[in-house]
């Protein structure tokens, strides 16, 4: 038991996040409606769209213009970079 404690007293995880890559993903991550909106950097849409219940991401690729301006999505570069994503969704 003292060995393991000394072992996992000296181990060290390591906090440098210099080389990870946090640039937007053109197409972004299609797992969960919070991580495709982060990937694209429009993590504050997700209520408005969970509150439309534009949540489902199998569903995704089928929206539209219309459908983000019913979410309240204003925004013209937003709603560029969400039509982008979803363009390359089913393309």
């Amino acid at each position: 038991m003292v060995k393991l404690w000394r072992f996992l007293f000296h181990l060290q995880v390591q906090c440098n996040v210099s080389g990870l890559d946090f640039t937007r993903d053109r197409l972004g991550r299609l797992g969960t409606l919070k991580e495709w909106l982060t990937s694209l950097g429009l993590p504050m849409y997700e209520d408005s769209l969970t509150e439309v219940e534009y949540d489902n991401m199998e569903e995704m690729p089928y929206m539209g213009e219309r459908h983000f301006q019913y979410a309240g999505i204003s925004d013209p570069r937003h709603m560029r970079r969400l039509l982008a994503s979803v363009e390359q969704m089913v393309g």
